[in-house]
């Protein structure tokens, strides 16, 4: 039983590195802060204000978003 438990913990730890890498790997691709965007996903922070990738944490957002 203790060998099917490990393998389990195994492929899990396996299908969440896979799903970390699968999810990050779109974001290399994404626009530096100040390029053109079509929205937030097309910004490494997914903040996009009036065509522009910001950076809220780094203090490059032109304005605040409401909480």
């Amino acid at each position: 039983m203790m060998k099917y438990a490990r393998f389990l913990a195994l492929l899990f730890t396996v299908a969440a590195l896979l799903y970390a890498f699968a999810d990050a790997y779109p974001r290399q691709f994404c626009s530096p802060n100040g390029e053109v965007c079509l929205g937030p996903l097309d910004c490494c922070s997914r903040q996009c204000v009036n065509a522009v990738c910001c950076d809220e944490l780094l203090g490059t957002c032109l304005i605040d978003y409401p909480e």
